[in-house]
């Protein structure tokens, strides 16, 4: 289980308004931020370094965070993953079915949702 002080998220996100609204919402508190824009990059990450959240939107490579959404999982499948996309919740759940994502979040980062799966993860990995 993570320190609660250092809890390493994965942020694969390639427009840098929603990583700087992600930043926002995290900076000073107990997320040890990692930002990469590459698919790959992030993949090989995911593959060599345990995190604990990855917060995955478009990339260099795709548009699309479903189109890699297994890839990831099958790389760190402990890792709890929030998606970054405006699609409908029904949507979203449909497309992502088998993988065991945390939730997602509209691509605006709104923080009441952001904190709400953050606080969902705390609650699973026992840190409230």
């Amino acid at each position: 289980m993570p320190n609660q002080k250092n809890i390493p998220v994965l942020i694969v996100e390639q427009d840098s308004q929603v990583v700087d609204a992600i930043k926002n919402i995290l900076q000073g508190s107990q997320y040890d931020l990692h930002i990469l824009s590459s698919f790959n990059e992030a993949l090989s990450r995911l593959k060599t370094e345990p995190f604990s959240i990855a917060i995955v939107g478009k990339t260099a490579e795709t548009d699309s965070p479903f189109e890699e959404l297994l890839e990831m999982v099958k790389a760190s499948p402990l890792t709890s993953i929030i998606l970054l996309s405006d699609l409908p919740e029904e949507e979203v759940h449909e497309r992502s079915e088998g993988c065991g994502i945390l939730g997602h979040v509209g691509r605006s980062v709104p923080p009441e949702d952001l904190n709400h799966l953050l606080n969902r993860f705390r609650q699973i990995a026992g840190l409230l």
